[in-house]
């Protein structure tokens, strides 16, 4: 079945045996409260807009980008919520997307968001993340907007890298690290290679994890923790870069006492205190 410049509202998307549902031909949208059970694909140069829409998603959501912008897109002024046991995968040689067709949107993830590509980019949704961004594509890079353009990212979930992908946690805004908060949330990175990379962004509370060869890593200028935050493995700050504790900050290292050394690489400084 192909979607061609339709808006579906309502109901229950479903493929079986090898059909699948392919949105092509330029863009159509999902609203009202749906249900995928199977694959549903937009092709390459194509778009999806989600306008508001609840989607439980049992299946596989595929931005099949091979060389041109692949965009799931949430409809601005509006509120999307995706959950379900399935994914959305950001898959392909080209930029498969998921960004914000309008200022002041809000995306609810509650399921699987994986792959390379980038979400929130140009700063137009808040991002309310409870279930697992994960960039797990070997060698690719999935970014990932925090705070951009004033809007709020908050994370009681999971943000990662894994299999050697790298998660890039992209901020500053009006020249300051841009905020995401992370109470009850994890930011982790699994596996040789895997990097999560901090690039001008304040985290303030929950947990930062490395394990099997995974790196944090701050790089881009400057970033900071505040609040409380407890440091399962490594973070890293790169050569003429910089990590700001900010006044009041809690820092759990449950590696090796704070009153000996932390796993962190100099240079680092309080806040109103810099080298």
């Amino acid at each position: 079945m192909t979607l061609n410049e339709v808006t579906i509202t309502d109901g229950t998307l479903t493929t079986s045996s090898g059909g699948v549902i392919l949105q092509s031909g330029g863009t159509s949208g999902l609203a009202g409260s749906m249900t995928l059970k199977g694959t549903l694909n937009v092709a390459d140069n194509n778009a999806l807009i989600l306008s508001g829409v609840t989607l439980t998603n049992n299946g596989a959501l595929n931005l099949n980008s091979s060389s041109h912008d692949t965009d799931l897109v949430v409809a601005g002024g509006t509120t999307v919520t995706l959950n379900g046991t399935g994914s959305v995968n950001l898959t392909g040689t080209g930029t498969p997307r998921i960004y914000g067709s309008g200022y002041n949107a809000t995306l609810n993830n509650q399921e699987t968001i994986q792959g390379a590509g980038r979400i929130d980019e140009d700063g137009e949704f808040a991002l309310n993340n409870s279930g697992t961004i994960d960039a797990n594509v070997s060698g690719g890079t999935l970014g990932l907007g925090i705070g951009l353009g004033g809007l709020a990212t908050a994370n009681t979930g999971t943000l990662e890298a894994t299999k050697g992908g790298n998660l890039q946690l992209i901020g500053l805004n009006n020249g300051a690290p841009s905020s995401l908060t992370n109470t009850g949330g994890t930011i982790a990175a699994t596996g040789a290679n895997s990097t999560v990379t901090l690039n001008g962004v304040t985290i303030t509370d929950g947990t930062l994890a490395t394990s099997s060869g995974g790196v944090i890593l701050q790089s881009g200028g400057t970033s900071a923790l505040a609040g409380s935050i407890t440091l399962k493995g490594t973070l890293n700050v790169a050569d003429n870069n910089a990590l700001v504790l900010n006044n009041g900050l809690t820092l759990t290292d449950m590696a090796r006492s704070i009153s000996t050394r932390l796993p962190i690489t100099l240079p680092w400084y309080w806040r109103g205190a810099p080298p």
